[in-house]
């Protein structure tokens, strides 16, 4: 299975330099979904980080597949594009897994110790029982 970076349902952040670093210019995200058709609603304008000349968007994808962005200047120039890889879990949910499984499988080993412990215990007390009296 390839790696998922993005999930199904959550926002995606697109970041855009603009040639030069370029301030207070309009930059236009489109996006294409799964099936690479145009997401209705766009294109999206991307919002300046300061008067860096980096610009924002984001969009919200609804199937798993591999989604793409077109960016460009509003005069068709400074044209990029991006793919993002979307599943049902991205590689963080995935992680977050991993660390529950393996601090359950530490308590697991814990709690087997401790019955260890006990049916050693339990072995000693029968050994010291003996053999019961009898009558004959």
């Amino acid at each position: 299975m390839a790696q998922k970076n993005f999930k199904v349902g959550e926002a995606v952040e697109v970041i855009y330099q603009a040639q030069n670093a370029a301030s207070g210019i309009t930059i236009n995200m489109e996006v294409y979904n799964e099936s690479h058709t145009i997401v209705a609603g766009g294109p999206t304008v991307m919002t300046e980080l300061g008067s860096s000349g980096r610009y924002y968007g984001t969009f919200i994808p609804d199937a798993a597949g591999e989604w793409s962005v077109q960016i460009e200047k509003s005069d068709h120039t400074g044209q990029v594009t991006k793919s993002f890889s979307v599943g049902g879990s991205n590689i963080h949910d995935i992680g977050a897994k991993v660390i529950t499984i393996r601090d359950s499988v530490g308590i697991l080993g814990t709690n087997v110790g401790i019955v260890e412990g006990k049916v050693d215990t339990l072995g000693t007390k029968i050994d010291e029982l003996g053999s019961p009296p009898m009558i004959g």
